[in-house]
């Protein structure tokens, strides 16, 4: 079977891989055809997993040559396959297509590559058509590019707004105003469906707007005059809503279509908007004339739709499959590209609140880079990994999740714990800190900076992390009665994770890592007979006839010492579900066996740091809690 992709290929799935690079297409290409040859194109010759369009066959090897019509694919063992394009998977004909529009676009004479005329908005518009630049990830040089700092809060009291009566059922953010306030925008579903918004000053709030559509708050003006929105109906169409605030009221002054959902809004300069759409096209957008807004540069990012713009709203950062792509928004050009060569399936930005940084979050890790020079100038190792946590700079450090990390030294400072958060964000300078049970309350929290330094004098990464990358490590396993075929798959996923993480598998070592597969005693369970719809899962406690199902538990746990002291572990057990997953025909006892038994895929995706703290500096050297009253307690 192995020649016909390979021979049509067989190989393990694989996780998600996102193959995208940034350019803005047409459909006027000349021959699209072509070898990944040159630096622009390196990453599309490097090897991946192919999958034919059954699923059902896979293979590991480097594209080689493709045109509209066939692939040549060069297998890890150094033969050659060739295989129809349209025979391959939805995911790899898109990486090969983007690859010919890629190498079309290197070698055409035209610098600019407009976009396919079907992902320009349909907006009225007086002028020509929007500007389109040429994005594709190319050796340019970096130009550097100053941006302003961003103005000082005029407010220092710490708690200023409480019992504002909000429904925040499904609390979406509290966005900054840099001119001294803060936008609060809710949305609520079901039958009383629809969204309120309020504009938060120093010494009191605006009347709360209330709509029957759910626009969702996402941005807020520089100066703090309007606020955009998105909006999304039940039929589909998407709207963008730009939203004025005044001493009295916050008023809608004009709304737009778009092509797809809203992902990302931003204010930039001299009246201009900034949306990415969940198609990944950027826009941005002209207000002067709010009767008929038009698009002035767009574009499409084939990749993340993470994004940021300067404090100054000048340079808009946009992470692409392999870096970060900033662009001057008052020039309308490519200034330079950030991380270039690192793959990125995931992650958020923010520039530093003087603008002359940019901090690059994804999964366990932390890249700064110098907008001055265009290059990586430290990297912090963080231990979260939920990407919609808290997420931005204070003052001269970063905050991740609920812990403060000094980027020069890559060391954790400070983190709180709390109960009774709906929000927490990042002013710049300080936490906004939303709370409460039918009221919401919000506070101004000033982080302890002076006596963080103070007891994080001297403290250097070797002395705060007990295991770096380039550190050995040994694995003992203790797989209890697992079958030899899960034996083997533990052991494999295990040491992908090592080589992974950075560190080096020893037969002995001072750091070890503890891998235990456990089965439990034997249990019972009772599934109704019922199945739902489509027979694909049987509901636990559902009338009618029942059936008792025999299991044993597999409880999966990994710990990781240094010289005999803890630093890190983990536990994770696979017992009884309350719904059980079955497939046409299949027995509830099967359908039980099938699910409850060991899984290896747990050690491969657990979220671990690369660097790993001692005991008495995870977190921070200090920490403090956050009370129900939202007060900065130690």
């Amino acid at each position: 079977m192995m020649n016909k992709l390979a021979q049509r290929f067989s190989f393990r799935p694989s996780p998600r891989l996102i193959f995208c690079l940034p350019i803005f297409i047409s459909l006027n290409y000349g021959v699209l055809a072509g070898e990944p040859i040159g630096r622009a194109l390196k990453h599309y010759a490097q090897s991946k997993q192919w999958s034919d369009s059954t699923g059902k066959f896979k293979l590991e090897g480097s594209l080689k040559y493709a045109d509209t019509k066939e692939v040549h694919i060069t297998r890890s063992d150094g033969k050659l396959i060739k295989i129809e394009l349209e025979k391959l998977s939805d995911f790899d004909q898109t990486f090969v297509t983007m690859f010919l529009k890629i190498e079309s676009a290197m070698n055409s004479d035209n610098p600019f590559v407009p976009v396919e005329s079907g992902s320009i908005p349909d907006v009225p518009s007086k002028a020509e058509g929007p500007k389109k630049l040429d994005m594709a990830l190319g050796n340019q040089p970096w130009k550097p590019t100053s941006s302003s700092p961003s103005a000082k809060r005029v407010y220092e009291q710490q708690k200023f707004v409480t019992n504002i009566l909000v429904h925040y059922r499904d609390f979406f953010r509290v966005s900054d105003s840099k001119a001294g306030g803060y936008a609060i925008g809710t949305t609520r579903g079901g039958s009383d469906s629809g969204s309120q918004m309020a504009f938060i000053h120093p010494h009191g709030f605006m009347p709360i707007v209330r709509s029957k559509e759910r626009w969702k708050l996402l941005a807020v003006s520089p100066d703090g005059s309007r606020v955009a929105a998105s909006l999304e109906s039940a039929s589909g169409r998407s709207q963008i809503g730009v939203f004025q605030v005044t001493q009295d009221a916050i008023e809608l002054e004009t709304q737009f279509p778009t092509k797809s959902p809203v992902t990302y809004l931003g204010f930039s300069t001299r009246d201009r908007l900034v949306s990415i759409e969940h198609s990944r096209t950027i826009s941005v957008w002209n207000l002067e004339d709010l009767q008929s807004p038009k698009v002035e540069l767009e574009g499409s990012s084939f990749a993340s739709q993470s994004a940021a713009l300067s404090p100054d709203g000048r340079l808009l950062a946009v992470t692409t499959g392999f870096g970060h792509i900033v662009l001057d928004l008052v020039q309308n050009t490519k200034i330079g590209e950030l991380g270039r060569g690192n793959q990125i399936l995931e992650g958020r930005l923010q520039f530093s609140p003087d603008g002359q940084m940019l901090a690059a979050w994804q999964p366990m890790q932390v890249f700064i880079y110098s907008l001055t020079s265009g290059k990586e100038i430290a990297r912090v190792p963080v231990t979260e990994s939920y990407m919609s946590s808290t997420f931005g700079w204070l003052c001269d450090h970063l905050i991740v999740g609920q812990t403060l990390y000094d980027y020069r030294r890559s060391i954790p400072l400070w983190s709180f714990k709390t109960d009774s958060a709906i929000s927490v964000e990042s002013d710049g300078e300080r936490l906004i800190y939303s709370y409460g049970d039918q009221l919401l309350n919000l506070s101004v929290i000033s982080v302890p900076y002076k006596d963080i330094e103070k007891q994080s004098t001297g403290l250097t990464a070797e002395k705060v992390y007990a295991i770096r990358p380039g550190d050995t490590v040994s694995v003992d396993y203790f797989l209890d009665t697992a079958t030899q075929e899960d034996k083997d798959k533990v052991r494999q996923v295990i040491e992908q994770k090592v080589n992974s993480l950075g560190w080096k598998l020893a037969a002995k070592s001072s750091n070890k890592i503890v891998i235990r597969l456990k089965e439990g005693e034997p249990a019972k369970a009772e599934y109704s007979q019922r199945a739902s719809i489509g027979g694909l899962s049987r509901m636990f406690n559902q009338q009618g006839p029942m059936d008792l199902v025999n299991y044993k538990p597999w409880d999966h746990q990994i710990s990781i010492s240094v010289g005999g002291k803890k630093v890190f572990e983990a536990a994770h057990t696979v017992t009884a579900p309350s719904s059980l997953p079955s497939r046409p025909s299949e027995s509830t006892q099967s359908a039980m066996d099938r699910f409850c038994k060991p899984t290896a895929s747990y050690f491969g995706e657990l979220p671990i740091c690369n660097s790993l703290a001692w005991p008495q500096y995870q977190g921070g050297v200090g920490k403090s809690v956050i009370n129900a009253n939202g007060e900065l307690a130690p």
